[in-house]
């Protein structure tokens, strides 16, 4: 679909489009005033990973400090360490309120760590944060004990694995002896360089470097012997991982909130608009599709193969019974748009006619309130008009109509000439105030309208209505439903299917045509009937233009 289809959507349910605005903006008001104030604070701690082993580089030895902030990360999101915050800080509250409120972060390559705490109270949010930072301290150190009292409980009771551990102590106490002279060696020969060259000072720079050599060598077996036992150490025990103890200390202290966080009303305000707006435009399309019927010209065009004749607007009188006149727009407002489209309906039939002659017409729809008796009688008006000789037929011998639009008597009728057969057509041909017009209302109502409709007289009377008058206009009953219109298809020249717009489904509409095209008869095109100002497609220029004339008149008449 088109953009222009979809805001010709939008714009037809405008309505339901600004009805969930207001709700949604009802609802953000409501929202913002039920939303508590927040107040958050943040307890920073600095990382110390412990050192993994004394022979590494620093870079490897040293675990990865946001390995083990993601450690603690995992480790506050426990129940248990929810449980050991609200002891710490003596409040009664529930573990998933202090989970709810408790968010971490770690600051990328840095050795820094913060606990934020969100709560409506500024006092309990600064408890919360600052009791966290200490259970989490209290139970690093904890667990790191038991985990050193484990290994030294398996080093007494494996006498191999406690002389390894004596051997490497001791290793490690020569390799610091030998890290010590060595830097003071190194130390003396820097400051024997800076002298003056002398026989003396030569002699004791040699014999510094030569000691310096003989050093470094020790130190290196040293080192060598201590990777050694450091792996059998290893090897005989896989627990011994850490030499040194993780630890974290606080830097600075959770302060207590004095402002609370920004409510962000127009942020939400905004957010709940575009869902409503969202949803509002969504069901609106959905109605759309849902809704299974013909609405504008371009649509009827496309469902019913043939181009509309004619599309009337929505009158400002109301169908149905009690009207009278007031239906007949081309007496009541002869200049009213709805009026030129009537005779532009008029004008398609004429062009209709120039290959076949018309000289009877059945106006007939899908079902019934859809307008066709409005149409044919305005049709009928709007031809005697233009100078035709017009017979007015009521063949709805079901729900008759048309001797209330006219004012004149509905007995005697259709159904009385065919009943008689000695009775002469003229006299039950009524005159009525529009000169060339003259109408034969539908008689006393029978118990089997098709069959009388279908009998030889009916046929005969239909002969001679049109040799009598330039055209004959049948308003019959809806075709989709009983088979009154089928049967005077058969005998008319052409038939003109009326379609209420929003109304008339499209398996009805479609119908209703076959149902004609099957008794053969020669259906000239559809009449789309009330469609809305925003419906009316390429015809709103012709509307426009016939309100603009209407204008101009009556300021000449006036």
């Amino acid at each position: 679909m088109e953009i222009i289809g979809y805001w010709k959507i939008i714009r037809k349910r405008l309505w339901l489009v600004v009805l969930l605005l207001l709700i949604g903006a009802a609802s953000a008001v409501y929202y913002n005033r039920q939303v508590v104030p927040q107040y958050s604070t943040t307890t920073t701690l600095f990382l110390n990973p412990g050192v993994s082993s004394p022979l590494l580089p620093y870079n490897v030895m040293t675990r990865s400090v946001q390995s083990l902030a993601n450690t603690y990360i995992e480790f506050m999101r426990t129940r248990s360490f929810t449980r050991m915050v609200a002891d710490e800080a003596g409040l009664a509250i529930p573990h998933g309120v202090i989970a709810g409120s408790l968010s971490t972060q770690y600051v990328p390559d840095t050795q820094f760590f913060r606990i934020t705490v969100t709560h409506y109270d500024p006092q309990i949010a600064q408890v919360i944060a600052n009791a966290s930072a200490r259970v989490l301290i209290a139970e690093n150190v904890a667990r790191q004990q038991a985990v050193q009292e484990q290994i030294t409980a398996q080093q007494n009771l494996n006498p191999q694995l406690k002389l390894l551990t004596e051997l490497r102590d001791s290793l490690q106490q020569e390799l610091a002896m030998y890290e010590n002279r060595i830097n003071t060696t190194q130390s003396q020969i820097s400051d024997l360089e800076l002298r003056a060259s002398s026989e003396w000072n030569n002699q004791r720079l040699a014999s510094l470097r030569q000691q310096l050599l003989s050093l470094q060598s020790s130190r290196a077996n040293v080192l060598s012997s201590l990777t050694q036992a450091q792996s059998s150490l290893v090897a005989s025990n896989p627990d011994i991982t850490s030499m040194n103890m993780d630890t974290a200390v606080v830097v600075d202290e959770a302060p207590l909130p004095l402002e609370p966080l920004p409510l962000q009303t127009m942020q939400r305000t905004l957010m709940i608009l575009a869902v409503a707006l969202a949803i509002s435009v969504g069901l609106a399309v959905l109605l759309e599709y849902v809704d299974y019927t013909v609405k504008t010209p371009e649509e009827l065009d496309a469902v019913y193969g043939v181009p509309a004749l004619g599309v009337l607007g929505i009158s400002q009188h109301k169908a149905g019974k009690g009207h009278g006149k007031a239906q007949l727009i081309m007496l009541s407002d002869p200049f009213a748009p709805i009026a030129e489209a009537f005779r532009s309906l008029r004008t398609s039939i004429g062009f209709s006619a120039l290959t076949t002659p018309i000289r009877s017409l059945i106006v007939t729809s899908a079902g019934p309130g859809e307008g066709k008796t409005f149409v044919a009688a305005n049709l009928a008006v709007t031809l005697a008009q233009s100078g035709k000789r017009v017979v007015l037929v009521d063949t709805d011998l079901r729900k008759p109509q048309q001797h209330h639009l006219f004012d004149l008597k509905r007995e005697p009728g259709l159904t009385n000439l065919m009943l008689d057969p000695q009775a002469e057509l003229v006299d039950f041909l009524q005159d009525t105030a529009i000169s060339n017009l003259q109408v034969i209302t539908s008689g006393t109502l029978p118990p089997n309208p098709a069959d009388l409709l279908g009998s030889p007289r009916a046929v005969y009377i239909m002969e001679q209505l049109e040799n009598y008058a330039d055209i004959v206009i049948y308003d019959s009953p809806p075709a989709a439903t009983v088979t009154d219109a089928a049967i005077l298809a058969q005998h008319v020249n052409a038939v003109l299917q009326v379609v209420q717009a929003g109304k008339t489904r499209v398996d009805l509409l479609l119908r209703c045509k076959a149902v004609l095209e099957q008794v053969g008869a020669r259906v000239v095109g559809p009449v789309l009937n009330r469609v809305g100002g925003r419906d009316l497609g390429y015809y709103a220029y012709y509307y426009i233009y016939s309100y603009y004339g209407k204008h101009a008149r009556d300021g000449k008449n006036g």
